[in-house]
């Protein structure tokens, strides 16, 4: 079933093209997809297609923000070492992406090519009680991580709506998750995505296939601009993971660009 699931980031940033920029359309009502958009300076909500930014979806590979925080507080991993896939535990598959296949990974690295291997491995280390803990402690979606310890972010039971993906960002942003201030300190570089004169993105992507056929996928994130934080959370549906992974990103983007939020062009 994890051939069925790629999970999210797999797709660098780096390599979207302004022309693809350019030629996606935002989000538009009556589409499969929405955008739950917050800015702290008009303390104001802000959808396309509200009802769909209420309804619950595996947060796939966004919930690398709870679990990088998670594994950080608990001391599981740090920023600073490189880490290897036990390939004895999770072996390699033809299907793993190249970036997946690099002997190591630093934390920044394995957060922004959403090595999935890895991230199973550690989630698997540190156990289903520290999660039951921390995921109920912050409020996070349904706090259901009764699936296997190793998966349950990618459709087996924990489920999360765009409107939850923002309250948890902006918990995270005031530092109300409870955690060392060294935890949101060490995390906010692996967190940073692109930055531009007063102007920074903080993002995650995530999706993977669904049962019933198709692909669904997320990009969620903080823009800090002069204005203030904009907190937003984008999810649609594709025919496939293929064009989801196209295209995600810059949808997100231009539907944002809709409430005048705009965010650095990622430079090669």
């Amino acid at each position: 079933m994890l051939k069925r699931i790629l999970a999210t980031g797999l797709l660098s940033l780096s390599l979207l093209q302004t022309t693809m920029a350019q030629q996606v359309k935002p989000c538009e009502e009556g589409e499969a997809c929405t955008l739950a958009l917050y800015s702290e300076v008009s303390e104001k909500w802000q959808f396309i297609n509200p009802s769909r930014a209420h309804q619950d979806f595996a947060p796939y590979s966004t919930f690398k923000i709870p679990n990088t925080l998670i594994l950080l507080e608990t001391g599981q991993i740090n920023s600073a070492d490189s880490y290897s896939i036990d390939l004895h535990r999770y072996p390699q598959q033809s299907w793993w992406f190249s970036s997946w296949r690099e002997p190591a990974h630093k934390l920044k690295s394995a957060f922004d090519h959403s090595v999935l291997p890895l991230y199973q491995q550690w989630s698997a280390d540190l156990g289903k009680t520290a999660y039951e803990k921390y995921v109920a402690e912050f409020g996070y979606g349904n706090k259901d991580v009764s699936g296997p310890i190793d998966r349950f972010w990618l459709g087996d039971s924990l489920q999360i709506s765009a409107v939850n993906q923002v309250e948890f960002l902006r918990k995270y942003k005031h530092r109300q998750l409870g955690l060392k201030d060294a935890t949101y300190e060490e995390f906010a570089p692996v967190f940073l995505q692109r930055s531009g004169q007063n102007v920074r993105l903080y993002a995650k992507t995530g999706g993977g296939m669904l049962p019933e056929g198709g692909a669904r996928g997320w990009y969620v994130g903080i823009v800090e601009d002069a204005a203030g934080s904009h907190y937003f959370a984008f999810n649609m549906d594709a025919e496939n993971f293929s064009q989801l992974a196209k295209i995600r990103v810059e949808k997100a983007l231009a539907s944002l660009r809709t409430f005048n939020v705009s965010v650095p062009v990622m430079k090669d």
